[in-house]
This record gives structure tokens, C-alpha cells and sequence, in this order.
């Protein structure tokens, strides 16, 4: 009998005994099962399966009891003989292993060599030490450790069915566990996108409204309070789409785009948003922009815009005092693809390297002390990191307690040639020009030097209003008068309004001979405090090379068309004087909403009917042709995604362009609309030349208003702000 465990089996007498020569093995009913093969030849006439009593005996020294008694006994010493008829005597030993008895033979009687030899068995067969009792002991012992064996796998097999079931008890657990945090994770999003669309909607009347009346005829008080109220608006409205963008990031939603954009067009957007803040606390904001940087890129300029907001505002909120410089510097350019190495430095609180650890971690903020005193969320910078991450980049830090900090950013793009600054300035006979660059700030007057040598200007700097009479006199002296005179506004000493007041007393500024006022603001105050004195033109801080072009041969009298083709943007009303003229049917369920999206349309000379719902909607296109569609998504009686599902459902509305036009503006909300069948998303609170940008692409007047093309340089349109 063989005993299987663990891929070993526990060894039977009857495969040990198998090459023992003298040996019978019996069953437990004494019939043989096994003869050893000199035994055979012995006794030939026993045969497998005879009763052991037919060819042996059992002879004891003290009784004489049957074989079927001795076997039952469990007797392990014994004598057997052969029968009557045969001269073969043997001594043996009785063997039994679970159900399994062997005797064997451990020496023969005989009396001569010649009774050997008439047996058939030889000298040799008696001098046989036959290893069977150390094979016994060897397999007692070998047993023994496989019982061992298998009676620890036995206590493991147990350990690992306790172990399993409770590893399914856990699963289970766990299969729970992430079961409530997926409906958890629904619940959330759904509460967001309940809370996004309800904050969203209010905050559209109060920005657009605000925006609408910042255009009429305000006295100063009360222009200054709406442009707070504005103002506390888009700040909250950066916090909300923080938290909505940070959604993205956990959903895995956040794409980038690849579209072709200039480079000056998201500098240019950034420095308005972080200027306003800057300006507010009276801080210098600074550009400086390699000249090898390509301006022409091919990424997501809206991402872009989105860091670089993001690491200016953080340096106007933790500054006080100082300097912000924004650079941009080439770090490697090939074919197609180019990466720009940014940074943002500023001179403010600054961070130990404790505090930086933590720094673009969720909801990471330096303190709790810094987080009450300041402000913020703790979102945006781990949103830049993860679109750095996104346009193959990395971003960090370096910083110093009471010195300020200096973000740093990479990110790729692709690029198309663009013409340098140097063809543009010799295309524009300007190489040569002498300037006189004035500024009381280091880095401000080493940046317009740059830019002006750049162009192959000959530039010379002074440190002070004072100074740069001085400079200019001496020029005139020496015959070399300087063509133009870049001066900034405040500086000590001596500012630049006194400074040219002085130079035009003089009589120091001749008639080809240009003073461009620089200052921090564009706005009203910088023009009243110039009237009377001769300047002409205003530049804002920072200072462009596209804006600095401009203003240059604006202020000599030549045609400003050539550099505009160039190097400015077209001017935002080219969208809006496309739509003149246009006839949409606005959805819309919120009076104020209503009031505010007309308002806005009848500005750019689109007539508007309203619908309440989409129902209603559906009702009014049967009878009136619209040339789109401004379409809310959440309204009573039919929805706008379920209205746009029927309108494309009829041929006639097959084509009809409509936009959506909602606060929905969480994950996926956007391909919902589009999915839906609406061709576009625009999102509350609405921007205007976002409405009107995408209105414009997808809206053409069947009865266009035909309007005279505005060219305005965009340093005036700053100027009258």
C-alpha cells in the first residue's frame, strides 16, 4: 500500500522487500503475495496466492499456534521450516507495516554443502546479510519525518484555508470599500457639478453686468466700485475653475491641445491679468525675452497662459514690494519641436526648503498662517505642475527666506519660422535708431536695452529724469541727438513728466525727436498727467518688442499697417464685426441671463428672439430661420442637450449651428454638448470675446451688416482703458 502526499509516498514492504532474496510476503488473510527469488527456487511448487500453510509451518520454542493466530498475534520473532517433505529449514522474523506482513528470512539450516547444492542455493546464499531490518528502521525514520512532513502540510493546508477564506473576507471588504468610494466619487461629482452650475449662474449676471456697466458713462467713484466688484468676481470665478480643473486632473480628463498660436498673444494676456494685481501694489512687472525665442508655437496656448497666470499671481500675492520678471529662454530647438525653459521671479517673502517640500502637493500651502494671511486654495500650483507634466515638461523652485522665490518651468512645443526682430526692424528702416533708454530699475533698463539692441538700435541708458537731461544735451552737443527717448514715468530724483518738461523747455527736443512716456499703468492717470507737454506715445509696462515696434513708428507717423501685419494681433472687434448682422435664437430660462446675453449681442449688432426652454424652442424654429442657436443646457420642461437630440433629428436643422451656452462646466460637460449635437461650448460666466470668438466661427450672417474695418493699435486701446 502506498501512501501519497506532497509529491512523496510512504515506502510499502512490498517494494522493499522485492530484492531480498529469502523472503515471503503475506496479507492479512495469510496468502502470499511476494516470494524473494532464491525462496523460489526453494520451494518451487508455491505459487502466488496460496495459503501460507500449504508449503510452511510455524515452529515456536514454547507453543505452536496457528499461522492465522500467530499473524493476529502481532508476534515479531518466530521460526519457520519447510513442509514435510522438504529438508529446507529456515529462521526468520515476522514484519508488519499497516496492513501488509512480511517473514523474513534471516538465515538457513543445513547440514551440508551437498544439501546446499541440492537445494539449488550456494555458500554465498547463506553468507548473505540481508539489509531488510536497517531498510526498516531507515523507512521508520523516513516515515516518520514524512508523516511529520505531512502532518505540518496538513496544519499549512489549514493556515492557508484560514488564510484564504479571510483573504475573501478582505476582498470582499475591499470590493465594498470600492463600490461606496465609486458612488461616493459619483455623489461628489454630481455635487460639484450642482454646486458649479448654481455658483456659476449668479456670477454670470455680476461679471457681465459689471462688464456692461464699466462702458457706460461712470463718475470715478463709481467706476472704482464696479471694478471691485468685477474684480472680487474673476478672482472668485479662478478659485471655482481651480477646483474644477483639479477634477480633471483626478478623472484624467485634463487634455492639451495642438494649435498653432503666438507666443507675444499669451505673454501679452498674461501681463493684463497679473498686471491689474501688480499694479494695485505699485510693483514693477518686467519681461525679459531671449531674442533666439521662437514666437510662432504649435501646443496649447490656453495651458500655457493658465501657469504662467497662475506663478504670476502667487508672486504679486506673496510680494510686497519690488520687482516681477517674467523670462523666457531657449533651451534646445530641433526641426519641429522646441522647449522653452520660463521662469517667474519675484521679490518677496520667499520659502525655506521645509516649506518647499510640501509646495505643489494638493492643497499644499507654506503655513497655515500663510494660508489665513493670503489666501488661496493650495490648488494651482499642483494644477501647473500637472500640465508642465503634460506638455512634456517639469516645473520647481528656488528660494530664499526674505529674498523671494524664482519659479521655473519647461515645456515643448512645436514651432514655425518666424521673422527676427532685426529683419523686421530693417525691413522697417528703423536699424541705427538712437534711443535713450531712462529707468530708475536695474532690471527694467538692462531689458529695453536688450530689446533695442536686439533690433540694432543704438541704445544708451540714464538712471534718473536728471540724467537723462544731461545725456540728451551732450548728444546734441556732439551732434549724435537721439531719435527717440523711452522714459519712465516715476522715478525718483527726478520723474519722467519733469523730465520732458525740462528737455521741452530747453528746447532739447527737436521735431524728429520722439519721447515715449513708459509706465506701470495704461490708464486715464498716466494720459491727464502728460497733457501740455510733448509725448508721443505711452508704452506699458512690461514692455513687448511687438508693442515697442508699434509705438515707435507711431510716434515717427508711419503707417502702422506694416508692423500690425507683423508683429500685433488683429484687434478682438474683428470677431465681433464679423457677427453684424446675424440672427440667433437664445434659450435661455434666467431673466438676468436673458438681459445680460442680449445686452452683450446687441453690442456687436446681432438681433436675438428668446426661448424659455427647449421646448419652446423647438416651437419658434418651426416658424422663424436663425442663423444659430445660443443654447442653455439646464432648463424646466425639455433640457438643451434633449432639444438639440430633436432639432437634428429634421433635416432643415441638420446644419444649424448651436452653441451651447451654459454653466456646466465640469468634466465632460463639454462633450456632452458636443456629443449631443451642439457644435460648440461656450461656459457662464460668459466671456465676451470667447462668445464672440466661437459665435464667429461657426455663425455667418445671411444678411451681413456691412461695417468700416477699426484698426487700433493695441497700446492705445490700453491707454483708454
Amino acid at each position: 500500500m502506498t501512501m501519497e502526499h506532497q509529491g512523496k509516498h510512504l515506502l510499502s514492504l512490498c517494494e522493499l522487500t522485492k530484492l531480498i532474496p529469502f523472503h515471503i510476503l503475506v496479507d492479512c488473510d495469510c496468502r502470499i503475495v511476494q516470494l524473494g527469488q532464491s525462496l523460489e527456487r526453494c520451494v518451487p511448487e508455491a505459487t502466488i496466492g496460496d495459503h501460507f500453510s500449504m508449503h510452511f509451518r510455524i515452529v515456536t520454542p514454547r507453543v505452536n499456534p496457528s499461522y492465522e493466530l500467530f499473524a493476529k498475534s502481532g508476534k515479531t520473532l518466530f521460526v519457520v521450516s519447510g513442509n514435510k517433505n522438504s529438508k529446507l529449514k529456515l529462521r526468520g522474523s515476522f514484519y508488519s507495516l499497516g496492513t501488509e506482513q512480511v517473514i523474513y528470512v534471516n538465515a538457513v539450516v543445513a547440514t551440508s554443502r551437498q544439501e546446499l547444492k541440492d537445494m539449488g542455493l550456494s555458500v554465498s546464499d547463506l553468507s548473505l546479510q540481508d539489509p531488510l531490518p536497517l531498510y526498516l528502521s531507515s523507512i521508520d525514520i523516513q516515515n516518520g519525518a514524512l508523516r511529520d512532513a505531512q502532518e505540518i502540510a496538513n496544519s499549512l493546508q489549514e493556515r492557508v484555508e484560514i488564510s484564504t477564506h479571510k483573504l475573501k473576507e478582505t476582498n470582499d471588504e475591499l470590493k465594498q470599500a470600492k463600490e461606496e468610494a465609486e458612488h461616493a466619487n459619483v455623489a461628489k461629482g454630481s455635487f460639484l457639478a450642482n454646486m458649479s452650475h448654481e455658483i456659476r449662474t449668479p456670477m454670470n449676471a455680476i461679471i457681465g453686468m459689471s462688464y456692461l456697466a464699466l462702458r457706460t458713462d461712470l463718475d470715478d467713484q463709481q467706476r472704482n466700485y464696479i471694478l471691485k466688484v468685477k474684480r472680487s468676481a474673476d478672482s472668485l470665478l479662478g478659485i471655482i475653475n481651480d477646483i474644477l480643473d483639479f477634477s480633471k486632473i483626478e478623472a484624467g480628463k485634463l487634455d492639451i491641445e495642438s494649435v498653432e498660436f503666438t507666443l507675444w498673444d499669451v505673454v501679452d494676456n498674461m501681463t493684463n491679468l497679473v498686471g491689474l494685481k501688480a499694479e494695485e501694489k505699485a510693483l514693477e512687472l518686467l519681461l525679459d525675452i531671449a531674442t533666439d525665442v521662437p514666437s510662432n508655437l504649435v501646443g496649447d496656448p490656453l495651458r500655457l497662459g493658465q501657469i504662467l497666470v497662475n506663478l504670476g499671481n502667487n508672486a504679486v500675492k506673496f510680494t510686497d514690494s519690488g520687482e516681477i520678471v517674467f523670462s523666457i529662454r531657449l533651451k534646445k530647438i530641433e526641426d519641429s519641436r522646441v522647449i522653452l525653459h520660463f521662469s517667474v521671479r519675484d521679490s518677496g517673502i520667499g520659502m525655506s526648503s521645509e516649506e518647499q517640500t510640501s509646495l505643489f502637493k494638493e492643497f499644499g500651502q507654506v503655513d497655515a498662517s500663510i494660508s489665513r494671511q493670503y489666501g488661496g486654495t493650495g490648488l494651482g500650483l499642483t494644477i501647473s505642475r500637472r500640465l508642465a507634466e503634460l506638455m512634456n515638461g517639469e516645473i520647481w523652485v528656488t528660494s530664499e527666506p526674505g529674498v523671494g522665490s524664482m519659479f521655473h518651468f519647461t515645456a515643448e512645443f512645436g514651432w514655425l519660422p518666424t521673422e527676427s526682430m532685426e529683419t523686421i526692424t530693417k525691413t522697417l528702416n528703423l536699424i541705427g535708431l538712437r534711443v535713450l533708454v531712462v529707468d530708475d530699475n536695474l532690471t527694467a533698463r538692462q531689458i529695453l536695452r536688450d530689446i533695442g539692441e536686439s533690433m540694432k538700435f543704438v541704445v544708451d541708458i540714464a538712471t534718473n529724469g536728471s540724467e537723462a537731461v544731461d545725456r540728451v544735451q551732450k548728444a546734441q552737443e556732439r551732434g549724435e541727438a537721439y531719435d527717440l527717448i523711452l522714459m519712465d514715468w516715476k522715478m525718483p530724483v527726478m520723474d519722467g513728466i519733469e523730465a520732458t518738461k525740462m528737455l521741452q523747455n530747453k528746447g532739447l527736443l527737436g521735431h524728429t525727436q520722439a519721447v515715449i512716456m513708459v509706465a506701470v499703468s495704461g490708464r486715464e492717470e498716466v494720459v491727464n498727467a502728460t497733457k501740455g507737454i510733448s509725448v508721443s506715445g505711452f508704452l506699458t509696462k512690461p514692455v513687448n518688442p511687438s508693442a515697442l515696434i508699434d509705438v515707435i513708428m507711431q510716434s515717427i507717423g508711419r503707417d502702422l499697417e506694416t508692423t500690425k501685419s507683423r508683429c500685433v494681433n488683429i484687434d478682438d472687434l474683428e470677431a465681433s464685426e464679423q457677427l453684424g448682422g446675424a440672427f440667433v435664437l437664445l434659450v435661455e430660462d434666467n431673466e438676468i441671463n436673458q438681459e445680460l446675453a442680449l445686452e452683450l449681442l446687441q453690442d456687436i449688432g446681432v438681433r436675438a428672439d428668446v426661448a424659455c426652454n427647449g421646448q419652446d424652442a423647438l416651437d419658434q424654429l418651426k416658424y422663424t430661420e436663425y442663423d444659430g442657436v445660443l443654447m442653455d443646457m439646464q432648463m424646466p420642461v425639455m433640457d438643451g442637450l434633449t432639444a438639440v437630440q430633436e432639432m437634428r433629428k429634421q433635416v432643415q436643422f441638420k446644419d444649424l449651428p448651436v452653441l451651447a451656452m451654459t454653466a456646466n462646466a465640469m468634466v465632460g460637460d463639454r462633450e456632452k454638448a458636443i456629443d449631443a449635437g451642439m457644435n460648440d461650448h461656450i461656459a457662464k460666466p460668459i466671456n465676451p470675446k470667447d462668445m464672440y470668438t466661437k459665435m464667429a466661427k461657426w455663425i455667418t450672417p445671411r444678411r451681413p451688416k456691412i461695417t468700416p474695418t477699426k484698426v487700433t493699435s493695441n497700446i492705445v486701446s490700453r491707454t483708454i482703458e
